[in-house]
């Protein structure tokens, strides 16, 4: 008997706190596809990599990788984003590319592959190239930019006809 009226009261707790769970809940997931599940991590660089330096020009990107848009996604259809940090080295070539936020794990993989396959200028430092940290924000898209028709020409001008008199 001593235990019943507990007993009584933990199988309600179970039950109330189970109903406010359901309830709370009621995001639908998306019904052309999965939902995303957002990816966060804190990126980590080796020892090659000074934060003290300052160099007189930033690196920047000479030859950026297209980016390939997850095909377990693209049924989803929506934006997507990554946030990537990563290390250009004195050759311009990307390393310890990490990808510290996302949409979902697939978009910072797809990140992390098209900024591997990209090229860099080098951030310079008295002349000299000098290892550096970017950050790139990227974003995806399922339906590329539209491409804008070419202006035409100006029609040219029609000399007047000679009147005769």
């Amino acid at each position: 008997m001593r235990f019943a009226l507990p007993l009584r009261a933990l199988v309600v707790l179970l039950f109330v706190g189970s109903t406010c769970l359901a309830l709370a809940n009621t995001e639908k997931p998306a019904a052309n596809g999965p939902v995303p599940v957002q990816y966060t991590r804190k990126a980590r660089f080796s020892k090659q990599y000074d934060p003290n330096l300052k160099p007189d020009r930033e690196a920047f990107p000479t030859r950026v990788a297209p980016l390939i848009y997850p095909a377990k996604w693209r049924q989803w259809g929506q934006p997507a984003y990554a946030v990537v940090e990563f290390l250009v080295k004195d050759t311009g070539l990307p390393s310890e590319v990490q990808c510290t936020e996302a949409t979902d794990r697939a978009f910072a993989k797809a990140a992390e592959q098209a900024i591997e396959r990209s090229f860099f200028f080098p951030a310079v430092k008295r002349q000299q190239g000098v290892c550096s940290k970017l950050v790139q924000r990227i974003t995806f898209n399922l339906q590329p930019p539209q491409p804008t028709a070419p202006a035409q020409p100006a029609v040219p001008a029609q000399p007047d006809a000679p009147t005769a008199p």
